[in-house]
């Protein structure tokens, strides 16, 4: 029974987090109509956030976890190099394109470190954090962010639906808030996958 009470009260905190975090977001939604920046939204900059603290809590689970750190690597360099193509407005300062480059720098990098972590931790690493609870969660941002948002987004369908009213400021609420849904789903999965190991 108590363990039972304990489950509930976890659920509960878990509930409470996700209204806090949804809040949160339609703050940042609002700061960042009020608040313009030269290169991107506030929105974009919170899904860059939540995209390195999602990277930086599976590197160091790839790091603690010897037996299963070729899988966790590779959704950690998942991770990053979403990371880097969302820093592209960012990185088109130093040239139009410059995110792959520093993207095949990382990807080097990271096909060494799960070299050195052992070929043989890949399918094990991988196979934990699928059987993990975290995994649905990472499933459901990763399915948002990649095609969700980019059919929501389509201003094919926007221009049928809202006419000829200001498309860039409809598209970076939809389509940015979307994303930023989703790359919030992943740091939790990625925050769960390593309290509840």
């Amino acid at each position: 029974m108590r363990d039972d009470l304990k489950t509930i009260l976890s659920g509960f905190a878990q509930f409470a987090v996700g209204v806090l975090v949804a809040a949160g977001s339609l703050g940042l939604y609002l700061f960042s109509y009020s608040h313009p920046m030269p290169h991107e939204s506030w929105i974009e900059v919170g899904q860059e956030a939540f995209l390195l603290a999602a990277t930086l809590v599976m590197s160091f689970e790839a790091k603690k976890d010897k037996a299963y750190a070729g899988g966790l690597w590779l959704i950690a360099g998942f991770l990053t190099a979403l990371f880097i193509r969302e820093l592209d407005a960012w990185l088109d300062d130093i040239f139009h394109g410059s995110w792959k480059y520093f993207l095949i720098v990382y990807l080097v990098w990271l096909g060494y470190t799960i070299w050195k972590a052992g070929r043989e931790t890949i399918v094990p690493g991988l196979a934990h954090f699928i059987r993990s609870r975290a995994f649905p969660l990472m499933l459901v941002g990763t399915v948002i962010v990649l095609a969700y948002s980019r059919i929501y987004g389509y201003k094919g369908m926007w221009s049928i639906y809202a006419g000829d009213c200001s498309w860039n400021a409809i598209k970076t609420l939809s389509e940015e808030a979307t994303e930023l849904v989703g790359y919030t789903l992943m740091f939790y999965s990625a925050f769960l996958f390593k309290r509840l190991k």
